[in-house]
């Protein structure tokens, strides 16, 4: 039986990051303990999103057969996914959908979304909710570890998030942080690290923010929230990949050429190694549509539209594949609003 690869919400915040691919996947087999879910997003953070909603996308898998394969790959590879090459493979620095789909699969938050649009726990087991809101409390899971074996602690999280809000190089995400206490004053250079509500204890990470932020558990599942090595996070990596990249996710990149990203499994990994060993992701299509490479079994995933799958679902062949999942989506309207009718506001 070929492989099938589960189409879900990409782990990333949609409102921060724009709308994800859709029908976006997620690596990695679930932790064995119980998963709680958290609140929602605050109104500060939905305002600015204009639209915040679980939309159908739909999605193209193998039916039993032959598993596709793609061209030309070095190595056996379990899974071929169009995919998105990163404009930064630094977490902190990326700010757009397509890089946040990739990044995902690379570096961890304290938390992730579920299959279900839920927030679960990821590098950190449990937290809590304190002061009326205006305190999270994280625990990090015992003995988890980057690819490279080093521990990832409290210090790790602090450090990674100090870098969003870095006044020589602020992320464009950066306004993730703007509830934590002292962390605008940072970014403006109008006061120092030491001043933002970030305290590491081992493996216990505080957060104190100006105002009740309980939503900011979900923020936590951001890419721009993921946790990676200071050594690394020193280097400032670009959009080519640094040599020996260390990550805090299911997957490690090993090779990036113009066309694709070789993704490896990370036997270091807090749950396990991904059931998928080898991935490759297609970055490049050669000016060919993703229905078409799925025909000629060159991938086994891709998303596709509502208007191709509005045909796609009666044709014999791939109509049986088509399957349709939730997404995550920020959708918007623009208006020009020099033009008639949209230049009368009752009307927008």
């Amino acid at each position: 039986m070929p492989t099938r690869l589960v189409a879900c919400p990409d782990r990333a915040l949609s409102d921060a990051a724009g709308r994800p691919d859709e029908g976006g996947w997620i690596a990695g087999p679930p932790p064995s303990e119980g998963w709680t879910s958290s609140g929602r997003f605050a109104a500060a953070v939905i305002a600015a999103l204009v639209i915040v909603s679980a939309v159908v996308a739909f999605v193209l898998v193998p039916r039993d057969g032959p598993p596709a394969v793609g061209a030309d790959r070095p190595g056996e590879v379990d899974a071929v996914i169009v995919g998105s090459a990163p404009l930064s493979w630094d977490p902190q620095a990326a700010g757009d959908a397509a890089s946040a789909g990739t990044l995902a699969q690379v570096f961890e938050g304290l938390t992730a979304f579920d299959a279900q649009s839920q927030v679960q726990p990821a590098l950190a087991r449990q937290w809590s909710v304190e002061d009326e809101g205006r305190r999270l409390v994280f625990e990090l899971r015992p003995g988890i570890t980057f690819s490279d074996g080093s521990p990832i602690t409290a210090e790790d999280v602090v450090a990674s998030w100090l870098r969003l809000i870095d006044p020589q190089r602020p992320s464009p995400l950066a306004s993730l942080l703007s509830d934590v206490i002292g962390a605008d004053q940072y970014r403006l250079g109008a006061g120092s690290a030491s001043e933002v509500g970030l305290r590491a204890d081992g493996d216990r990470l505080t957060i104190e923010f100006r105002r009740p932020a309980s939503y900011f558990v979900a923020v936590t599942a951001s890419p721009s929230l993921a946790v990676m090595p200071a050594a690394q996070a020193d280097q400032r990596p670009g959009g080519e990949l640094p040599a020996d990249m260390v990550v805090s996710g299911a997957y490690l990149p090993v090779q990036q050429t113009a066309t694709a990203i070789r993704l490896e499994a990370n036997e270091r990994y807090w749950a396990g190694p991904p059931a998928l060993g080898v991935i490759e992701l297609l970055t490049d299509l050669e000016g060919q549509s993703p229905v078409a490479l799925f025909e000629a079994e060159r991938v086994d995933h891709v998303g596709v539209g509502s208007l191709d799958a509005s045909w796609l679902r009666y044709d014999p062949d791939l109509g049986p594949q088509l399957r349709n999942v939730d997404a995550l989506s920020v959708d918007y309207y623009g208006f020009d609003s020099t033009a008639a009718p949209f230049d009368d506001r009752q009307v927008r």
